[in-house]
């Protein structure tokens, strides 16, 4: 019996063994790679009056680099590193003199990882070619002007205030992490200049065309300090006013700026505009023949922007059917306009028909000359929404020569599927610039006057809003971005730190609480 056990036992343990798979080590090592600082040389207490060319930092375990280029910075950057990373050691040459009685840090910042799990590290060494290691600190946060939000990987550096022009090196330099927040590290007393700035292309110069932000007074630092007040990051100043001009149809012209033109003033060399039609303060049509055109040549100008402008005149977009840039609703009484992008040459009333609900025939009001067609139904029904029919020989057109016909559907205004906003504008400087928007989308905008104090909006769609303020401190109708070679600060941008709900057949009465504005 002991040996047809035994005969089983085995025969088990034979089959197990013949179960191929992988042997288990346990949990996967998460943790970086740990330097044996006892062996760093020069050691940690031998890092003032600095002489050496070398650095060597030995790990307990075999490493690789990891973006080295990237990841191994120099603060000030007044040389270049040359890293060698061999078994568990990772040697630093310095390629470059470093200055005199000055803070070094060497930042490494996940360039180094262990060859088996990838598990990166963070590291210091600091040194001075001094007698002593510089150690104030200056703490801080940038935000975003536009939104008011922090902004993460924006370089924050420090000059000293005996320069020129930002486009030297800078004495000293971090970069924010995601809350927005900076600690510049190892500074020596004095006073300085404070900028940050979105390093788009990693050369650790502020560029025009990026986004900037900058402290307005010199800092001068004795002691280590928090700073409570934010970096406003501001966007670069358009060296244009217009950004595109292009011939979308008809004897229409689409024209879009970079800032707001629709106060602008638009004049052709060639040819006389007839008609504009503002979509957005940024966006207008301007309407004109384009006929016996090949190109239109103008300037715009608009405060301090003078720009010159050509468009070429497509001809596959003449003789297209004519758009029509109708309400977004009909309303009882009121007298609608209604644009188009062909020029209209006669207009037979009989031709054209209205109807509600698609059934009811309405009289109606109705004339039409150059590019303008006004309209207005003489009667009104509980209707959701009126149809236009235009019938052959209702309208003729400039350079669309064959028979026009459409319809047209128009919802009727209902004001029980809107929220009415009343909002208050008497806490705000006049000349400011309000916006309310969904989301990132701007719904509404207006400027504040001080002779209509409430601003009515009686067609806000369910949803959550938020306002956004814009101080036109020199009253020339638009939002101005800073300089910082120039030292100017843009003008300031609130975001009201509160959200409103609009709802159908809901009216709602807001009045800014200043200290609500962030």
């Amino acid at each position: 019996m002991v040996k047809f056990l035994l005969l089983i036992s085995t025969i088990f343990f034979l089959g197990s063994c013949a179960i191929q798979g992988t042997i288990s080590g346990g949990p996967i090592d998460k943790r970086p790679p740990a330097l044996d600082t006892s062996k760093v040389t020069p050691s940690f207490s031998k890092t003032i009056n600095f002489n050496q060319t070398e650095i060597h930092l030995p790990f307990k375990e075999f490493i690789t680099l990891n973006k080295a280029s990237e990841n191994i910075i120099v603060v000030p950057n007044d040389f270049k590193i040359d890293p060698i990373a061999k078994d568990k050691v990772l040697t630093l040459k310095l390629k470059g003199q470093p200055k005199l009685n000055t803070t070094y840090a060497i930042y490494l910042n996940h360039a180094v990882k262990d060859i088996h799990e990838g598990n990166d590290t963070l590291l210091t060494y600091v040194f001075s070619t001094g007698d002593y290691i510089d150690s104030l600190t200056y703490d801080g946060k940038v935000i975003d002007i536009r939104n008011r939000l922090p902004i993460k990987g924006v370089c924050v550096s420090l000059y000293n205030d005996t320069i020129t022009t930002f486009l030297q090196k800078a004495v000293n330099f971090t970069t924010t992490n995601e809350k927005g927040e900076f600690t510049l590290r190892y500074i020596k007393s004095g006073i300085y200049y404070i900028v940050a700035f979105k390093d788009q292309n990693n050369d650790f110069v502020p560029q025009s065309h990026e986004l900037i932000g900058f402290k307005s007074n010199k800092v001068n630092l004795t002691t280590s300090f928090k700073d409570s007040v934010p970096i406003d990051l501001f966007p670069p100043r358009p060296k244009k006013a217009l950004r595109r001009i292009s011939h979308i149809n008809n004897n229409e012209v689409l024209v879009t700026g970079n800032v707001p033109i629709d106060k602008g003033v638009i004049t052709l060399f060639n040819q006389t505009i007839s008609e504009k039609k503002i979509h957005r303060t940024d966006s207008i049509s301007i309407f004109l023949n384009t006929n016996s055109l090949d190109t239109i040549r103008g300037v715009l100008s608009k405060d301090n922007y003078l720009d010159t402008f050509y468009c070429k005149i497509n001809t596959k977009q003449i003789n297209k059917i004519p758009k029509l840039y109708l309400p977004l609703n009909i309303r009882p009484k009121n007298l609608m306009e209604i644009t188009t992008n062909d020029f209209i040459t006669n207009f037979n009333k009989d031709s054209i028909e209205v109807f509600a609900n698609d059934s009811i025939k309405v009289p109606f009001e109705f004339t039409a000359a150059g590019y303008k067609i006004l309209f207005r139904p003489l009667s009104y029904f509980s209707a959701k929404s009126y149809k236009i029919t235009v019938k052959s020989s209702g309208l003729t057109f400039s350079d669309f020569k064959d028979s026009y016909k459409a319809s047209h559907i128009i919802p009727v205004f209902d004001s029980t599927q809107y929220s009415i906003f009343n909002i208050n504008t008497k806490t705000l400087p006049e000349g400011t610039i309000l916006e309310i928007l969904s989301g990132e989308k701007v719904i509404r905008q207006t400027t504040v006057s001080l002779k209509q104090s409430i601003w009515k909006i009686d067609d806000l769609e369910k949803g959550t809003y938020i306002f956004k303020a814009y101080f036109d401190f020199n009253k020339n109708g638009l939002w101005d971005s800073g300089d910082l070679q120039k030292q100017i600060q843009p003008e300031k941008i609130q975001v009201y730190n509160e959200t409103f709900q609009a709802r159908p057949n809901w009216e709602l009465e807001i009045n800014f609480d200043p200290i609500k504005w962030k």
